[in-house]
C-alpha cells in the first residue's frame, strides 16, 4: 500500500496544480489555447461551443495535474506507483509474449502517459521484460532529463530508430528474454519519414497513422496489445490490455488492418474521456473532414 506521505505529496501537488499552475497556464500564459480550441472544433463539430469549451477547460486542469504528478513522483517507490497505476489483462498478455518470444503494447497520449512507463517494472520478472520505445527529443537538455526520468521508472528503453536492430539481435540470441515493447503510437506521421502511413479516419478527420508497429509485428511474428487507459480519479489510473494482433490467427490480414484496429480502439478510448487526450499537439494539421473521404 502506498505510503501516507506519498499520498499526501500527490494531494499537495494536485492542490498546487488546481490553484496555482492551472490559472497561470490557462488564463495568464494561455498555453497553446488556440491550438486546443482548433483541434476540439475539428474533432467534435457536432458539439456546441459551450461543450467544447467545457472539454478544453477540463483538459487544462488534468494537463496541469499531470505536470505536478511527474514532478512529485520522484519521492514515490515502485510500490507506491502500483497504488496509483492499476493493470488488467497483464497475465494473459505475458503468457502470449512468452509463447512468441516478445510483443508490443500500443498506447495513445492519454492521461499521464509518462506514468505508464511505470508499467514496465510490474510487467517484468525473470522470464519477461518490458521496455519503453522512445523518440529522441530535439533539445539535448530535455532529452537527457526525460531519459533519466524514464529509466528510473521504466528500467529499460529502446530508441525508436534502434528498435529493428534490437529485435533482430534478440531473435538471433537464443538466451535473450522475451520483451514487451511499449510505444506511444498516435503521433502525426512525418511526411518525409521512412515508414508509410495508413490513411484512416480519427474523430471526423482524415489522418495518417504510423504502421511501423504493425510491420514489425508481422515481420517477427509478435503479438500486439492496446493499453486502454482510463482515469478512475485524480492520480488514479487503470490500463486494460486488449489484444489486437495474434500472429497465428491474424497472419493473413491485409496490411493496415492492425493499425485500423488500433485507431478504432484509440478513438473509443478518447471518446470515453475526451478531456484526457493531448489536445495541444497538432494531430489534425492539414487534415480534411471525413465527409471528403471517397
Amino acid at each position: 500500500m502506498a505510503k501516507k506521505s506519498s499520498i499526501f505529496r500527490l494531494r499537495v501537488g494536485h492542490g498546487f496544480s488546481r490553484w496555482f499552475l492551472f490559472p497561470i497556464c490557462y488564463h495568464l500564459i494561455r498555453y497553446r489555447r488556440k491550438v486546443v480550441a482548433e483541434n476540439l472544433q475539428l474533432a467534435f463539430p457536432e458539439k456546441s461551443s459551450h461543450e467544447r469549451k467545457h472539454i478544453e477547460r477540463k483538459f487544462y486542469l488534468y494537463f496541469c495535474d499531470m505536470i505536478m504528478e511527474i514532478l512529485v513522483d520522484r519521492h514515490f517507490t515502485d510500490e507506491d506507483m502500483r497504488m496509483f497505476l492499476h493493470m488488467e489483462g497483464s497475465e494473459d498478455m505475458r503468457k502470449q509474449v512468452k509463447q512468441y518470444g516478445g510483443g508490443f503494447i500500443m498506447l495513445g497520449h492519454l492521461l499521464n502517459w509518462e506514468w505508464y512507463c511505470a508499467m514496465a517494472k510490474p510487467l517484468s520478472d525473470e522470464t519477461v521484460r518490458c521496455a519503453g520505445v522512445y523518440k529522441t527529443l530535439h533539445s539535448k537538455f530535455f532529452d537527457d532529463l526525460m531519459y533519466k526520468w524514464r529509466m528510473r521508472r521504466c528500467g529499460g528503453l529502446v530508441e525508436m530508430n534502434q528498435l529493428l536492430r534490437v529485435l533482430v539481435g534478440n531473435r538471433q540470441n537464443p538466451e535473450s528474454h522475451p520483451t514487451i515493447y511499449a510505444m506511444l503510437a498516435d503521433q502525426r506521421p512525418n511526411k518525409h519519414g521512412r515508414v508509410k502511413a495508413h490513411p484512416t479516419v480519427l474523430l471526423h478527420r482524415q489522418v495518417g497513422v504510423l504502421t511501423g508497429t504493425e510491420q514489425l509485428a508481422k515481420k517477427f511474428d509478435l503479438p500486439i496489445y492496446y493499453a486502454h487507459c482510463i482515469a478512475r480519479g485524480r492520480g488514479d489510473y487503470q490500463a486494460t490490455f486488449v489484444p489486437i494482433y495474434n500472429p497465428e490467427t491474424d497472419k493473413d490480414v491485409p496490411m493496415g488492418e492492425i493499425t485500423e484496429r488500433f485507431t478504432r480502439l484509440l478513438e473509443k478510448n478518447i471518446l470515453e474521456q475526451p478531456e484526457r487526450w493531448l489536445w495541444t499537439h497538432r494531430r489534425f494539421a492539414g487534415s480534411q473532414p471525413a465527409d471528403n473521404v471517397k
